[in-house]
Parts: structure tokens; sequence; C-alpha cells
């Protein structure tokens, strides 16, 4: 099963990350985790939405000009 986990330490070290034109294929809401992050996106169909909800998280939304990409192939599956 795949999760996608975005989370920083503490108030004081939030993660900071932008994903633009990010596709992962069948990704669920129920499989996105985020705590303590800024996320800026673009292009992207990932549900952060509803997770960032209660969870110290700001999603930042943008249009994206260029063509979505996906992760495939591109991370060594967790283990």
């Amino acid at each position: 099963m795949l999760w996608l986990w975005i989370a920083g330490a503490d108030e004081a070290h939030r993660t900071e990350i932008r994903l633009e034109n990010v596709h992962i294929a069948g990704i669920k809401p129920e499989q996105v985790h985020l705590r303590l992050a800024k996320i800026a996106v673009a292009g992207t169909d990932i549900p952060l939405e509803g997770a960032a909800k209660g969870k110290a998280v700001k999603v930042l939304t943008s249009a994206s000009a260029a063509e979505r990409y996906g992760c495939e192939g591109k991370f060594v599956p967790m283990r």
C-alpha cells in the first residue's frame, strides 16, 4: 500500500515543500498524512486538502502551465 507523509518535527521546524505537476496514480485521501507543514501545489491531483484539516498544515494552490509528471520509478519503495 502507498502512503504519503509530509510532516515537520515541531512548530519551530515545519516542513515547507512545493509540489508542481506531481501525479501519484490511485492515491486516496486516507493514504495522505500531513502535520506541521506548508505545502505549495500547482497542477497536482494529490488529495491534500482533507488531510490538512486540523493538522496545522497550510496548502497554497496555484495554476501550472506545464504538463504533469508521475513519480513512478523515481523513488525506492519502502520495505
